[in-house]
């Protein structure tokens, strides 16, 4: 069982853009292809009816990177980072039309590291919850790969640890917690599925795989 979403993020990693001082979002804004709404955040841009939420990267020096405080920033660098150069190419077709598209997606284990910074920034409990419940049904539905967990071999320097102490503390230690957000903000369905035993259970079954990985 999946969570719909609403939204498009996307992670772009473009050089001359970082150098010209442009971002990604003003470039497609005043080319004519994006549009903002009043209010909206400066990377946030509606194409074609969907709302496109865009995140720069730039190529992370595992030194620089290991003296970035607090963890969650330096799990968001580093995890957006992976993202974009691991990503896979995936054909997108439209049900019932012609139309296709060839895009890079993240993989998985990527989007698993950046959940995991997304549920420690937020501020909106209800989020949580969504961000909890996926989590928890991205490593129940890859776990059975052995591909998933020896995919975290090529992570960088320093955010297997990130999301190893992550997973701990929101599936182990802040377990009553996690189970209470998506108890009280999440589906009905999710509450059955995602047990204080289950969460605990997926948890243990990643991190043993993650650590031999």
């Amino acid at each position: 069982m999946h969570r719909a979403t609403a939204d498009v993020d996307l992670v772009a990693g473009d050089p001359e853009v970082a150098v010209s001082g442009t971002s990604v979002a003003d470039s497609l804004v005043a080319s004519g292809v994006a549009r903002r709404h009043p209010g909206d955040p400066p990377n946030r841009v509606e194409v074609a009816g969907a709302r496109v939420e865009i995140i720069e990267t730039a190529p992370v020096n595992p030194d620089e990177a290991a003296d970035i405080e607090p963890d969650r920033a330096r799990l968001f660098i580093l995890a957006h980072r992976w993202a974009l150069e691991t990503a896979t190419r995936c054909t997108i077709t439209v049900r019932g039309t012609d139309a296709t598209a060839v895009v890079p997606v993240t993989t998985p284990a990527a989007i698993v590291a950046m959940k995991l910074h997304s549920i420690q920034d937020r501020h909106d409990v209800a989020k949580r919850a969504s961000d909890a419940w996926d989590l928890f049904r991205l490593l129940d539905s890859n776990l059975a790969d052995p591909s998933f967990a020896t995919t975290f071999r090529g992570a960088p320097p320093g955010l297997v640890p990130l999301i190893d102490a992550g997973i701990d503390r929101l599936f182990r230690q802040d377990l009553t917690q996690t189970r209470r957000w998506i108890v009280t903000y999440g589906d009905a369905s999710w509450a059955v599925l995602a047990t204080e035993e289950s969460l605990d259970q997926i948890a243990d079954a990643f991190l043993v795989a993650l650590r031999r990985a």
